[in-house]
C-alpha cells in the first residue's frame, strides 16, 4: 500500500493574494484551488474568476491559467490541491431542465442522466488535460467537487425522474432483488410520523432498500471521476473526496446520499476522505472533533484531510453587497489561537491532513496569529509523519446498515450521533469512531447490499 502523504494547507474560496504569500513566510506552501462555474447556496458565485466551461465542448482555460499564476505570484513556492467543480453551469442546468440536470441541488437526478455525465465527464477530462500540461509538476491532489456545497450530498429528498428510476431498475437487478415497476412514492420513503424513531425493515423494506441506492449511486459516481482523473494523469496522484458524514449529519444522512463510504474505501479509487470539522463543538471549551469516522478511515489504509473553517473573530462575514452571514465563531485573538492549536492537536494525534480554510477571507490577519502558525508548521513538521498507534479507551461504533432504518422525520433523529460525540468530548478518556462489521461482511466485498430480509 502506498505511503500518504499528509498535507498542511491553505485554502479560500477568493484570492486571497497576501495572505497566501503570508502562509508562504511561515513555510505552509500547499495552497488548495477551485476553478469554478458555479454558485453557492445563496446564489452567489464561488470564484472571483470568470466560468471556464462555457457550453458543451466549449471552454476557456485562460481564466483557470490566471487564477493558478496568480497564486504563484503570492508564492513561487506554491503546491496544489485542485478541486475539479463537476456541478452544472447554469447552461446545462437549463438544457437538461425537463430531467433536473442542476446536480447541485439534485445530485442523485443528474449523475443519472447520460447526458450530464457525458458533458462532465468530458469537460473533466479536458480540465486536467489542461492542468497537467501547465501545472502538473505543482499538483499534488486532485479532489473531485460535486452535489450540494460540492460535497456530494443530495437534495432531491427522494425524487427519481426517467434516468434516476431506470438505474433503480437496474441495480435491483443488479443485486438479485425484486425489480420495482417505480421508486417507492413519498408516502412511503419519507413519511413515518415523528413518533416512530425506526423504520420497520420488514413493512419499510422498499423505502431502505430505495435509499441505499442513493449512496450506492452517489458512491459509484465518486469512483468513476476518481477513476477517470487518476487515468488521465497516468501518473502517481492523490485523489480525495467529501463524503461519509456520517457523525454529523444525523437523521438525513439517509437522504444525502454519505452512506457508502465503506465501499468507498475499499474501493482503492480515493486516497482520502476530507469534511470540515464538527459544527456542533467548536466553541473554545468544546472539544471540536470530525464528521467521518476515524477508524473505519484507518482500516481501509486510507487518509482523512481535516477542513478547519472554524470561524475566527476577525471573518469576513459579507459575501457581496447584499448578504451577510451571521456563524458562530471565536471571540477574539486568544480563542483563534487556541482553537487553532486544538484543531492541529487533534490532527496530529489521528494522524490526518489539514487545511486552513479563509472561506471570503480575513479569518488569519493579525501578527500573533501568523507566529502561531508559524510555531505550529514547525511541530507539524516534526510529528506529522508519527504512525504510532492509536490510544483510544472508548469507541463509538457507527453502523451505516442500521443508519438506513433511522427516520429522519423523528424528534431527536439529528442528535443521533452529535450529542454522544459531545459526551465523549468531556469525558476525560481518548475515545475514537469506528463503523461496525460483521464478521460474514468482513469477508463479503459486497457487505453494503444484504437483502432486506437479514437486516
Amino acid at each position: 500500500m502506498k505511503k500518504l502523504r499528509r498535507f498542511f494547507a491553505y485554502r479560500s474560496f477568493w484570492p486571497e493574494l497576501e495572505t497566501v504569500r503570508r502562509f508562504g513566510e511561515t513555510g505552509i506552501n500547499t495552497v488548495a484551488v477551485f476553478p469554478s462555474n458555479t454558485c453557492n447556496s445563496l446564489g452567489e458565485p464561488y470564484s472571483k474568476y470568470p466560468p471556464n466551461w462555457l457550453w458543451f465542448d466549449t471552454y476557456d482555460f485562460e481564466p483557470v491559467k490566471r487564477q493558478f499564476d496568480d497564486l504563484l505570484s503570492a508564492n513561487p513556492n506554491a503546491e496544489f490541491l485542485v478541486m475539479l467543480d463537476l456541478n452544472s453551469p447554469l447552461w446545462l442546468t437549463r438544457q437538461l431542465y425537463a430531467v433536473n440536470g442542476d446536480s447541485y441541488s439534485n445530485l442523485s437526478e443528474a449523475i443519472s442522466i447520460p447526458r450530464w455525465r457525458e458533458a462532465t465527464g468530458n469537460y473533466c477530462d479536458a480540465l486536467v488535460d489542461f492542468l497537467e500540461e501547465h501545472y502538473g509538476s505543482r499538483i499534488r491532489a486532485y479532489i473531485p467537487a460535486c452535489g450540494s456545497t460540492d460535497e456530494w450530498m443530495d437534495l432531491c429528498d427522494g425524487g427519481a425522474g426517467k434516468y434516476k428510476s431506470e438505474r433503480y431498475r437496474a441495480w435491483c437487478r443488479e443485486k438479485g432483488l425484486p425489480v420495482p415497476d417505480d421508486v417507492p412514492a413519498r408516502s412511503r420513503r419519507g413519511r413515518f410520523g415523528f413518533e416512530n424513531v425506526l423504520r420497520d425493515p420488514a413493512t419499510d423494506a422498499e423505502s431502505i432498500r430505495y435509499w441505499r441506492f442513493t449512496s450506492s449511486l452517489v458512491c459509484d459516481t465518486i469512483r468513476e471521476f476518481a477513476d477517470r482523473v487518476r487515468k488521465r494523469c497516468g501518473r502517481e496522484i492523490e485523489l480525495g473526496v467529501f463524503y461519509g458524514y456520517i457523525l454529523e449529519l444525523g437523521g438525513d444522512w439517509v437522504k444525502k446520499g454519505h452512506l457508502a463510504y465503506q465501499e468507498l474505501l475499499a474501493s482503492g479509487s480515493i486516497d482520502f476522505l476530507i469534511s470540515p470539522g464538527t459544527y456542533e463543538h467548536r466553541k473554545i471549551g468544546d472539544g471540536g472533533g470530525f464528521m467521518v469516522p476515524m477508524g473505519t478511515v484507518r482500516r481501509f489504509g486510507r487518509n482523512y484531510l481535516h477542513e478547519c473553517d472554524q470561524r475566527t473573530h476577525c471573518f469576513n462575514p459579507n459575501l457581496s453587497r447584499a448578504v451577510r452571514l451571521e456563524f458562530q465563531h471565536w471571540q477574539d485573538e486568544a480563542e483563534d489561537i487556541a482553537g487553532m492549536r486544538r484543531e492541529m492537536a487533534l490532527s496530529l494525534i489521528h494522524h490526518t491532513s489539514l487545511w486552513w480554510f479563509d472561506m471570503w477571507g480575513g479569518y488569519y490577519q493579525s501578527p500573533a496569529v501568523f507566529d502561531n502558525l508559524a510555531r505550529m508548521k514547525e511541530l507539524w513538521d516534526r510529528y506529522s509523519g508519527d504512525d504510532s498507534p492509536g490510544r483510544a479507551e472508548i469507541a463509538l461504533v457507527v453502523d451505516p446498515d442500521g443508519a438506513a432504518l433511522v427516520n429522519d422525520e423523528a424528534a431527536g433523529a439529528d442528535r443521533f450521533h452529535r450529542d454522544l460525540c459531545h459526551l465523549l468530548n468531556r469525558v476525560g478518556a481518548p475515545s475514537a469512531s469506528t463503523t461496525c462489521l460483521n464478521q460474514a461482511r468482513r469477508k463479503n466485498t459486497n457487505f453494503w447490499y444484504s437483502p432486506p430480509s437479514s437486516n
